[in-house]
């Protein structure tokens, strides 16, 4: 992936969810978990694609994180 302007619009738009979900889940924790965890989904898959079938640039570690993180909230979607 270079790192021209419609990359970083498209991360800056990824971390934009990203935030939101954060946000409803803090302020609507019952209902906003499942949504959140899905965005979260969403973001590993994305990435995943963009590092194994793309061949993007980006260090293993974080797309380890970024798993770790979408399973961590699925589980505490599911115990809602």
């Amino acid at each position: 992936m270079r790192n021209g302007p419609a990359e970083k619009r498209i991360w800056s738009l990824v971390l934009v969810f990203l935030v939101l979900a954060r946000v409803q889940a803090a302020y609507d924790p019952e209902n906003a978990m499942v949504h959140c965890a899905a965005v979260h989904v969403v973001e590993a898959l994305a990435f995943g694609r963009e590092l194994f079938n793309y061949g993007a640039k980006a260090p293993k570690l974080i797309f380890g994180i970024i798993v770790a993180n979408a399973v961590w909230f699925v589980s505490a979607a599911m115990r809602m």
